[in-house]
């Protein structure tokens, strides 16, 4: 849902999403929701593992 923020409208309108950066008001459309594949995630839980041992490497 919109929002008036003093004139200007920033939020979720249906498909567009208003910004207000400065004194200005930006219309843009939605970004699209992404889908992770299984490697993508897998990728994102190795790399957590190896971060995490990384930390108590002395």
């Amino acid at each position: 849902m919109g929002i008036n923020d003093n004139g200007f409208i920033r939020g979720l309108i249906g498909p567009l999403v208003n910004r207000k950066v400065g004194n200005k008001n930006y219309l843009q459309s939605r970004p699209y929701r992404v889908k992770q594949t299984d490697d993508t995630k897998r990728a994102g839980k190795d790399y957590d593992r190896f971060s995490y041992e990384d930390g108590h490497i002395i």
